[in-house]
């Protein structure tokens, strides 16, 4: 083994070599040099085993080469092991990610993710990014991680979730029909309106013809939301006090409609005229157009044109 290597043509003696048959023109006798122990025979003939120091010699000197061996294999296990792990990358630790999404998240959102997913193998790299997941106010929300250098320090950047806006426009049908038992069409609400509470913007939309606005305002930052819109006005409430306020200063009974034909609501803000038209019940040619106004406390004020 390793020693046959280090020391070439060296042969161990405690194994017997059996040879064949000498060679050459009969036998002749090698005289070993004065001094010199030797052995008279053939030529390219190995000598006798040699016996055994007393005590078993030759056994221990075989097991110190198998033990070096085995030692030395050994050492270059423990050495490669030890070149792997000082080689190995390191890797970004996912519950330390996790905790810093939430504590993130907290602060802008004021709400804590849930089922937090990050990768388990990927390691620091300056300018690498991955992804993890969570869910967050019922949405699933993508957090984006940018390694900033190769210690572990990052960026976490994600799309905060949004309010659906076909939720939203349901609900604004519904209070709306709830008021004043027409429904709007054509509502439009944006796209991208973060939960926050305090947050207000503003949707539009159509009603019987009149474009109406609506101011949302975000309640509780959940989901909680507070609807309110233009000044909508029931046809038929301000036509009736019309015609009791022409009634009571003609002396006369007076019919009144205001508003367009078809219309039961007039989207009017304080102040704005309404077209209206008033008649005698007893005499209905004798009638007049007529403008009304409503101030912001309700208070009908009229003009006969």
């Amino acid at each position: 083994m390793s020693v046959d290597r280090a020391f070439p043509g060296s042969m161990d003696p405690t194994v017997a070599h059996p040879q064949n048959a000498p060679y050459g023109p009969g036998p002749h006798r090698y005289e070993p040099p004065a001094g010199l122990g030797g052995y008279a025979g053939p030529p390219g003939a190995m000598p006798p085993p040699v016996p055994a120091p007393p005590g078993g010699g030759g056994g221990r000197r075989t097991g110190l080469i198998v033990a070096i061996v085995i030692a030395s294999v050994l050492g270059l296990l423990v050495v490669g092991a030890g070149a792997w792990l000082l080689l190995a990358p390191r890797h970004i630790d996912p519950d330390t990610v996790a905790r810093e999404i939430t504590r993130i998240t907290q602060e802008t959102d004021d709400a804590t993710p849930t089922n937090i997913q990050c990768p388990s193998d990927v390691p620091f790299e300056k300018g690498r990014t991955f992804t993890c997941t969570a869910t967050l106010k019922g949405i699933e929300v993508t957090y984006t991680i940018t390694q900033n250098d190769d210690d572990g320090n990052v960026t976490i950047n994600y799309r905060r979730p949004v309010l659906d806006p076909v939720s939203l426009q349901k609900e604004i049908a519904r209070v709306t029909v709830n008021e004043v038992a027409v429904e709007p069409t054509n509502i439009q609400c944006p796209a991208d309106v973060p939960f926050e509470k305090g947050a207000a913007f503003t949707c539009t939309a159509t009603l019987q013809g009149q474009p109406i606005n609506y101011t949302i305002t975000q309640t509780d930052g959940e989901g909680g939301l507070n609807i309110a819109h233009d000044r909508v006005l029931l046809v038929k409430e301000v036509s009736d006090e019309l015609a009791a306020q022409l009634t009571r200063d003609v002396g006369e009974e007076i019919v009144a409609v205001c508003g367009a034909d078809g219309q039961t609501v007039i989207v009017n803000a304080p102040g704005q005229p309404i077209r209206c038209g008033a008649a005698n019940a007893a005499n209905p040619a004798r009638n007049a157009p007529v403008l009304v106004t409503v101030d912001q406390n309700g208070m009908l004020s009229y003009q006969v044109q």
